[in-house]
């Protein structure tokens, strides 16, 4: 056997399975932070619209939302390793997809299809890591799993913007594929067949929450191109809901459901469960902090990414820090100091959107980096401690729907805001000025980032006129780009209200590990 051959032995095959799963996973959590910093380089070479680029980014989380769930269950019919090594050729094969698009369409499609790849793997990996470790040993297990996972998750804006300044922004997404060859090498030589089960997959419901999820989606990326006053907006908004209803309401009869919403009866569950769903709506804006970093503070690639790191390494201190407070004092606490945290942050982001040196940005990455694991690690674990051991399988599987639904209701919101009222502000500007009310402010999409359509629309104008063109499109960007972290601002500020108002002291927690990886992921 391979295995014999890299002196694989049942009693060290349990530490070859970690590093296989890990090696997978680091490919998922550095895809989540490496893509927003390549985003101007994209669109400069693209030359793609902002509508586009948000659906660059967005068709990944869509994705993730509606098949992670799938990925679980068709685990547990077909076997976890099976799944997860179909996930691992996809994810491979659509990266270098990404790496070779030549318009946006491409990318958006390759997009889609990496994160179909990622949403078999996602909820796969775990389950293969903890069937490999004895009992004892599953907690120790997860924790290195976690550990790399964050550690890959932090690094990933700077290795983004270095491979874009120093290379191209395509090798963010091939830097995937030597990555998935060792993972998938490591999976086939250390990772035993896994066992299946009997169970019936519920397809209604699985192609019902695919088309409700993404008619809501939909319907909110596209408004302001459709135009929000227009009848299929708000009818795609309106469909999505209802499918979803539907769902809610009929799949109590089916035997194994695609989504249990009997969870959502325990009080005890709902509140954790919505403080997930807010706190990740609100990271959503911080998607568009690489790009602002680049386009407004005139940041490099590799420097846009290292202040985008530095909000990312608080995780690996503070989710040991979230985990100590809890058990010391209960999970309101933490949680609470977390949402106060992301508040100061997003405040002084909004007071001081131009810092003179950025060292100013320090007060505002710095509290908002260490905010996120105090409130998502207790959630997580109050989530898993608040129902039966029975169902907290499912619930695993549902906390990562509920959060990557919000992942991408968030970024679809916050996107559209910032396209919408940019476009309007800007419009006005040129609308005001005598000079440029003739002009169309269409042809300027893309400005900052120094799109070519845009540039060559600019220096077809009198000096004079493009001065004021260029200035005019940055201030407006700049005002857009505040209103979306205020809205950030005020998601959060919801979020603290709920914990104060809603959240019991202290609840009665079981440490089930499993609950913290889904949560660090």
């Amino acid at each position: 056997m391979i295995s014999s051959r890299f002196n694989i032995t049942d009693r060290t095959r349990k530490w070859w399975v970690l590093a296989a799963m890990s090696t997978c996973i680091s490919m998922i959590f550095i895809d989540q932070t490496i893509l927003p910093v390549t985003i101007p380089s994209i669109t400069k070479e693209l030359a793609i619209s902002e509508l586009v680029i948000q659906w660059i980014l967005n068709s990944y989380l869509l994705a993730l939302t509606i098949f992670v769930l799938a990925g679980g269950r068709l685990g547990d019919i077909f076997g976890h390793r099976k799944i997860a090594t179909i996930g691992i050729i996809l994810f491979a094969l659509s990266s270098a997809l990404c790496g070779f698009s030549t318009s946006g369409l491409w990318l958006i499609i390759a997009r889609f299809l990496q994160g179909i790849g990622g949403a078999l793997i996602v909820p796969t990996m775990p389950a293969i890591l903890t069937a490999s470790f004895p009992n004892d040993q599953q907690g120790k297990a997860l924790g290195y799993y976690v550990s790399i996972g964050a550690f890959f998750l932090s690094i990933g804006p700077v290795l983004g913007g270095l491979l874009t300044q120093y290379f191209s922004w395509r090798y963010v997404f091939w830097i995937n594929l030597p990555i998935a060859a060792i993972g998938l090498f490591l999976t086939w030589i250390s990772t035993p067949k896994s066992p299946t089960k009997e169970e019936t997959f519920d397809f209604l419901g699985f192609f019902t929450i695919v088309f409700g999820i993404s008619c809501i989606v939909m319907g909110l990326m596209q408004g302001e191109a459709w135009g929000w006053s227009q009848w299929p907006v708000p009818t795609m908004i309106a469909v999505g809901a209802l499918l979803i209803f539907i769902l809610a309401f009929f799949d109590r009869k089916v035997k194994d459901p695609f989504i249990d919403f009997s969870l959502f009866k325990e009080p005890s569950y709902v509140v954790p469960a919505g403080i997930v769903f807010i706190v990740q709506f609100m990271l959503m804006v911080g998607v568009f902090w690489s790009i602002y970093f680049q386009t407004v503070l005139n940041y490099s690639p590799s420097v846009a990414g290292f202040w985008s790191m530095i909000s990312s390494c608080p995780v690996i201190v503070f989710s040991h820090l979230a985990g100590h407070l809890s058990d010391r004092f209960g999970q309101k606490l933490p949680i609470m100091l977390g949402f106060l945290l992301a508040i100061f942050g997003l405040t002084w982001f909004v007071c001081v959107p131009t810092p003179s040196t950025p060292l100013l940005l320090l007060p505002f990455i710095l509290p908002f980096g260490c905010g996120i694991p105090l409130i998502l690690i207790p959630s997580g674990t109050l989530i898993m401690s608040s129902l039966p051991p029975l169902k907290r399988g499912v619930a695993i599987g549902m906390n990562s729907t509920l959060r990557q639904f919000s992942a991408t209701l968030g970024l679809a919101v916050y996107g559209q805001i910032l396209l919408s009222t940019q476009t309007r502000w800007f419009k006005d500007k040129l609308l005001a000025d005598p000079s440029t009310t003739h002009l169309d402010p269409t042809e300027f999409e893309g400005l900052l980032a120094h799109a070519k359509p845009a540039i060559k629309a600019l220096n077809a104008l009198p000096a004079d006129i493009a001065q004021t063109v260029s200035h005019d499109f940055l201030t407006t960007y700049i005002s857009a780009s505040t209103l979306v972290n205020a809205i950030g601002l005020s998601v959060a500020v919801i979020g603290l209200a709920l914990v104060i108002f809603l959240m019991k002291r202290k609840y009665t927690t079981s440490h089930d590990p499993s609950a913290i990886t889904n949560e660090s992921s």
